[in-house]
Parts: structure tokens; C-alpha cells; sequence
């Protein structure tokens, strides 16, 4: 008899697009940007273990983030394909993007925190993300005030 096997088929990842993010959550997500001046950081300090030749053992430091400050990284969605475009970005002023190409770059910075704590941090605190955060709420009132003028 012969021996079954399962061959599922590996689902390519999709862009999880969302067509519009709720304005009203949008504007709250820009205003808790705004409001943050400096991302506070934990850790950095002896934990009270010693390792086997006596010498402390120092937590590695990390951020502390305010409550939905990452999850405004996924308003649009995630881009699978992020490395591939941000070359076409990278040198890109946020002001001039599209939709996609600012999925592309939040991406990046949500990614790039994974591998890198604190990256989240710098974007923050240097005013890419709110100016990112902007232009999407820019575009979707363009999109809006077209829309009404076509009608």
C-alpha cells in the first residue's frame, strides 16, 4: 500500500493591504507621535546574578514604548517586499510619497526594530514617523476631496 503524504503548497506572503485607515484613529495615532519627546529605555543594569567567575550580569537596554506607538507602523498594511523597494526610497522625501511607498517605508522601520532595538526610537524622536503618519492622513484627504469633486 502506498504511504500518503500531505504536499500542501507554501502561500506566497501577501501585502496585507487596509483601503483607509479610520481617520479618527489615525489623527489620535499622530497626536501620541507628537506628544512623545524622548523614548524611554529599560534595562542596562545588573540583574543580581552573577555569571560563574563572579562578574555581574547586565541586562541588555531596550525601549519602552507607549501603547500602540508600533502597531501605528501597520496603518497601512505590511509590504513583503520591503528591502527590494526601499532602494527605490530610500532617498526619497516623505512629503513626495505614495501610500505604497510609505507602507514600504513603515515596514522597514517595524522590521528593522526587530533586528535592532531602539530603531522605532530614532524615528520618533527625529520626526520621520509623524511626518510618515501625515502623509498618509494628506492622501486619503486628497483622495476624499477628488472623490467629492468627481461626483
Amino acid at each position: 500500500m502506498a504511504e500518503k503524504t500531505s504536499k500542501r503548497k507554501r502561500r506566497k506572503p501577501v501585502n496585507k493591504k487596509q483601503e483607509q485607515p479610520d481617520r479618527q484613529k489615525l489623527i489620535e495615532t499622530i497626536d501620541l507621535v507628537k506628544s512623545i519627546e524622548k523614548i524611554e529605555w529599560g534595562g542596562g543594569k545588573p540583574t543580581g546574578e552573577k555569571t560563574e567567575d563572579g562578574k555581574d550580569i547586565i541586562q541588555w537596554p531596550y525601549p519602552i514604548y507607549p501603547e500602540g506607538l508600533f502597531e501605528s507602523l501597520y496603518t497601512l498594511g505590511s509590504d513583503h517586499d520591503y528591502i527590494k523597494n526601499m532602494e527605490d526610497i530610500k532617498d526619497k522625501d516623505i512629503s513626495t510619497m505614495s501610500l505604497e511607498e510609505i507602507r514600504t517605508f513603515l515596514t522597514h522601520i517595524a522590521r528593522g526594530e526587530r533586528f535592532c532595538d531602539g530603531l522605532l526610537a530614532g524615528y520618533v524622536e527625529n520626526g520621520l514617523l509623524v511626518k510618515a503618519l501625515e502623509r498618509i492622513l494628506e492622501l486619503y484627504d486628497s483622495q476624499a476631496e477628488d472623490q467629492k469633486l468627481l461626483k
